[in-house]
């Protein structure tokens, strides 16, 4: 049985994060899956996929680029899409 969790991570701060966590959360799993051979193995993904959106005014972008009927409809309310 395989015992190996594989996790892509899109950065190596991901990791970091992961890492600080990971001892609490690999005692759980072994706990509750009683299986003490479980780990981790993780993988930097070499996805070019332009980052997530953040901000309002960038996810507000991200959703016009994929419905442009949201820049008319903010335009005809007069909505303010940087905020």
């Amino acid at each position: 049985m395989d015992s190996q969790i594989q996790l892509t991570i899109t950065n190596s701060v991901e990791i970091a994060m992961i890492e600080n966590i990971e001892v609490e959360l690999l005692g759980f799993l072994r706990s509750e899956l009683r299986n003490t051979s479980i780990a981790f193995n993780y993988q930097i993904s070499e996805d070019t996929e332009e980052r997530r959106p953040y901000t309002a005014e960038e996810k507000f972008k991200a959703m016009a680029k994929k419905n442009p009927a949201l820049l008319k409809l903010a335009d005809e309310f007069g909505l303010d899409t940087d905020h």
